[in-house]
């Protein structure tokens, strides 16, 4: 796919939070992408619900994305009969869920549980609904991303079919990144135990920007899913507080990764305008080598959930919830897609004045914007 304003070819990535039965809009979400011919995701990332999401797409025994999250949707969701209220419904997750997990019942062993459910039903539902054989195939399909969190080093560690943290995937690895704490039991992996990569990283960018091209001729998308707002209620009880505390979790380190990446691509264009013009004994030093490599990211679309959810709503896969959810997602990705043709004319615009100042001044161009451009941007944000 090439972009239809530069020429440049497109590469894709998206990134799918976690959350629980939040991640019935990105479900949602990515019904809207796909009806776009352009959306072509070349590297598809996941924690958690999201790597459950992500595995889905990336490979679908059925072959059809969206059809594949029908299945996993209609499989995580927990119905009951309309005479059930549905305040009951809501928090009918408590007692497990048929093909996502179930309670322990060795009641014997309880001093030494270190966790609340089994997840095994989920190995089964992954291997039903995922083709594991062509998601390893190096030579076919996107690549897939999943983290979770190493239990005793307490660092991320991220899972690929391909890449520098290629792995055979498994259903194993799918389930580590959702591996929750102390609902889920950790996930033992080649002698390592992991839990739910959102503990360290509920949006884990780097290992996207890495596998994305960093060449001049490739012009990058990234797609972020955000589930958790960052704003939410006052909590009025115990249960407000422990979903409240949920949603901080997981949700105050996107606005963090967001900002530290629009200042590295501020500083990748910098370094991709200004090596044209710097001596050779520079661009020999591996440092600037290694630098000249990073990857700058054309075009950033956020799309998140800011819908009021109830305490607890990540345990809500009530069938009405999730519904709700799966609309809201659909309609918030239709609306970041309308406003984008007027942000990339915006930014065809400022890109084409910042080359004929460069030109006037008899700077060289590598097609991609440079530094100054960030100045006209404020400027005109202030105008």
């Amino acid at each position: 796919m090439r972009n239809e304003t530069t020429g440049r070819a497109n590469r894709m990535g998206i990134i799918l939070q976690g959350g629980g039965a939040l991640g019935a809009y990105e479900w949602g979400v990515l019904q809207r992408l796909y009806a776009e011919d352009w959306f072509k995701p070349e590297v598809i990332s996941g924690v958690s619900i999201g790597a459950i999401t992500a595995a889905t797409i990336a490979s679908p025994k059925c072959k059809d994305p969206v059809e594949a999250l029908k299945t996993l949707w209609g499989a995580l969701t927990i119905s009951a009969p309309d005479i059930v209220p549905a305040y009951i419904q809501r928090h009918l997750a408590v007692f497990g869920s048929p093909q996502f997990y179930h309670t322990r019942h060795d009641y014997y062993a309880f001093p030494s549980w270190t966790s609340y459910y089994d997840t095994t039903p989920l190995l089964g539902l992954l291997e039903s609904i995922v083709d594991f054989k062509a998601l390893n195939n190096d030579t076919a399909g996107p690549q897939l991303i999943v983290t979770a969190t190493d239990v005793v080093s307490g660092e991320i560690t991220p899972f690929s079919n391909r890449g520098p943290y290629k792995t055979e995937i498994t259903p194993k690895h799918i389930l580590a990144s959702g591996s929750l704490p102390p609902g889920f039991p950790m996930t033992e992996i080649g002698g390592r135990y992991f839990w739910d990569g959102g503990l360290f990283s509920n949006t884990p960018l780097t290992p996207v920007i890495e596998s994305l091209d960093s060449s001049d001729d490739a012009e990058n998308i990234l797609i972020v899913v955000n589930l958790f707002p960052s704003r939410g209620s006052l909590p009025t009880n115990m249960m407000d507080v422990h979903s409240r505390i949920l949603e901080i979790t997981f949700s105050n380190k996107i606005s963090k990764n967001v900002e530290n990446t629009e200042r590295i691509n501020d500083f990748c264009q910098l370094v991709k305008a200004i090596d044209p013009v710097l001596p050779a004994s520079v661009k020999a030093m591996e440092a600037w080598q290694n630098l000249v490599r990073y990857t700058v990211i054309g075009d950033t679309i956020y799309i998140t959930n800011d819908g009021a959810e109830p305490a607890g709503a990540a345990m809500d896969f009530s069938a009405a919830s999730i519904e709700s959810r799966r609309a809201s997602g659909f309609a918030d990705a239709g609306a970041a897609l309308a406003d984008r043709p007027n942000r990339l004319a915006k930014k065809a615009a400022i890109q084409e004045q910042m080359k004929r100042v460069s030109e006037a001044m008899g700077a060289p161009r590598t097609g991609k914007a440079t530094v100054v451009e960030a100045g006209v941007r404020e400027r005109d944000k202030t105008a």
